[in-house]
């Protein structure tokens, strides 16, 4: 993408917040449906719709109407008044830590998986900030393998006794990498998810996704760099061609048959389970339409806060 003009400190009139000032709100708002204080580079990183640099942000927490509605502590953004989800996010850290260090194991091994292309944490453990037990994975794998690349690390799960915790809940193939959900919820989620493994996979998965670059302009001028750091994903492909030889587009066809009507079952039409033949979205509790909706009460109620 093109190099982003940073937008200038200009100090909003009297009781007219600038695009700016509205930009932190939202986003730190949006944190708040979590509980989740951010430090000034995860806000800058994250920041809604306005491109602008960390003096910037650092300029925009002094304006009076930010700080009569944020503030900040041992360097953490947060509303007024929520100063306690700091030690929260404290606890929340090490029970995440403790939690991926037990499926750090099984994590190399999906890394190392034939046909992964990438893998990445979503939801609380993504943020360091994970309330429950669950790891949530988002995977890309190869063209036409994602049934039974899914069917495997179930197995696979399941016999190193983590099937309720590892949670593969959205897996797409190489010809899926555009996202049909184009919305704030979804865009949060790519800028959210910490991968793990995968560096060419997660620079065509974002840039697939290019949508969601004016709601995260931040973002989307720096996730080179976060992607230059990742090793690669997947077996040697040596590997792959003598499995592709030996069976994998019949293992594909068998497992869509057989996880296909297991999932069906378990889902029973849930709005958030698309079980399409490259792409499994396994969210049988669908946040979206919830957290939505509770960010637009949300903002609406901060931005009338005096």
């Amino acid at each position: 993408m093109s190099a982003t003009r940073e937008i200038p400190f200009v100090a909003g009139a009297a009781g007219s917040p600038s695009e700016a000032e509205q930009a932190i709100l939202r986003t730190v708002t949006y944190a708040g449906l979590f509980r989740f204080p951010m430090t000034l580079a995860q806000l800058r990183r994250g920041l809604m719709h306005v491109p602008l640099d960390l003096a910037g942000v650092r300029q925009r927490l002094d304006a009076p109407f930010l700080r009569r509605r944020l503030a900040t502590t041992d360097g953490f953004v947060h509303p007024r008044g929520c100063q306690e989800w700091v030690r929260l996010l404290g606890e929340r850290r090490e029970h995440t830590r403790r939690l991926v260090d037990r499926h750090r194991r099984v994590l190399r091994m999906v890394a190392a998986f034939p046909f992964v292309r990438l893998v990445a944490l979503s939801g609380g453990c993504a943020h360091d900030n994970a309330v429950d037990d669950d790891v949530d994975v988002f995977l890309i794998v190869k063209r036409g393998r994602a049934w039974a690349v899914s069917l495997a690390l179930m197995v696979l799960s399941k016999l190193l006794g983590v099937r309720r915790t590892l949670c593969l809940n959205y897996v797409v193939d190489e010809d899926a990498l555009d996202l049909p959900e184009r919305d704030l919820f979804t865009g949060a989620e790519i800028v959210g998810m910490k991968p793990l493994a995968g560096r060419g996979a997660y620079r065509r998965f974002v840039a697939a996704n290019d949508w969601a670059g004016p709601l995260f302009p931040n973002f989307f001028e720096s996730y080179e760099s976060e992607a230059a750091a990742l090793p690669e994903a997947g077996a040697p492909r040596w590997l792959e061609k003598i499995l592709e030889l030996g069976g994998a587009p019949f293992v594909e066809a068998v497992a869509r048959r057989l996880l296909g009507a297991h999932l069906e079952r378990k889902a029973r039409s849930a709005p958030g389970v698309v079980l399409a033949p490259h792409r499994l979205k396994l969210h049988t509790q669908d946040h979206r339409p919830r957290l939505m909706g509770l960010f637009s009460s949300a903002l609406a109620q901060v931005e009338d806060d005096a």
